[in-house]
């Protein structure tokens, strides 16, 4: 992680990195697992998910930790002010008739792609994918489709860059 110059944003990442564990987590994950996902000491983690806890931002259920209802709010507004769904929407409906796939659209974050939004093919096999989820730009389609449309300067200096765990054996 990059170290930054703004007062305060150490905390503030230890707070997000452990928000993110939260939300990663297959199953609702438990402070201890939480410590050592994130890699801090076990106090630390438990004051940060205090304070998540007292803002609604996590709920915790028998010593598991579940995202909060406040997330949900703020993603909720976050999502009614992102006009860029909005105006793509009648393309991705067009799309969506013409192939009669499911389609998706996402936005580039760091080395991975976001669904922003998704229309579920017209037929009966549905695409396990869900908005809001990220995908690695090197092994997913809109990754790649979106690293075929930079230009070669901006796409070699990304490749450089990015991580490419391999995802199948």
């Amino acid at each position: 992680m990059q170290e930054s110059k703004v007062a305060g944003a150490a905390a503030f990442g230890k707070f997000m990195a452990v928000l993110q564990a939260v939300a990663d987590a297959p199953q609702p994950p438990t402070a201890a697992m939480l410590a050592r996902d994130c890699g801090y000491p076990r106090p630390t983690v438990y004051r940060i998910l205090a304070a998540l806890a007292e803002q609604g931002m996590v709920t915790e259920s028998s010593g598991a930790y579940r995202l909060g209802p406040r997330l949900m709010s703020l993603a909720s507004k976050a999502w009614s002010q992102f006009d860029l769904r909005a105006a793509l929407a009648p393309e991705l409906q067009a799309l969506r008739d013409q192939t009669g796939e499911t389609v998706h659209l996402a936005v580039p974050a760091g080395h991975e792609m976001i669904y922003i939004d998704k229309l579920e093919s017209p037929g009966p096999v549905r695409m396990v994918s869900r908005v809001g989820a990220s995908v690695a730009l090197h092994s997913s389609a809109v990754g790649k489709a979106y690293l075929a449309a930079l230009d070669e300067p901006a796409r070699e200096r990304l490749l450089h860059a990015l991580p490419m765990p391999a995802r199948l054996p």
